[in-house]
């Protein structure tokens, strides 16, 4: 699986595909399966929590501000759709390099 399968460029921004774990005992990235990155959420899937772990997760472990990340499909699913800005696309790839 190569990493950049996960990744979607458009302009000014990338798309990322999430398979969601919610309720875990930690927050992490754990692999990639089927062209989505799988993530571990300690947060509960209940009233957006598990939503705004994920984006504040993201921006910390991709240095992003938290305005500039966007789950724009999946709000009510594991499958998530996540919108960030290009200047990402880097850090992420680094990030998933060390979990394949």
């Amino acid at each position: 699986m190569r990493v950049s399968e996960t990744i979607t460029d458009k302009s000014g921004h990338i798309l990322v595909y999430l398979k969601v774990q919610p309720g875990a005992s930690e927050t992490a990235l754990v692999k990639i399966h089927d062209n989505r990155i799988v993530i571990r959420i300690q947060a509960a899937p209940e009233k957006g929590k598990a939503n705004k772990a994920i984006i504040e997760f993201l921006s910390k472990k991709l240095s992003v501000p938290r305005n500039d990340i966007s789950i724009i499909h999946g709000l009510g699913s594991s499958f998530k759709t996540v919108q960030l800005p290009d200047s990402a696309k880097s850090r992420l790839i680094t990030v998933l390099e060390k979990i394949r």
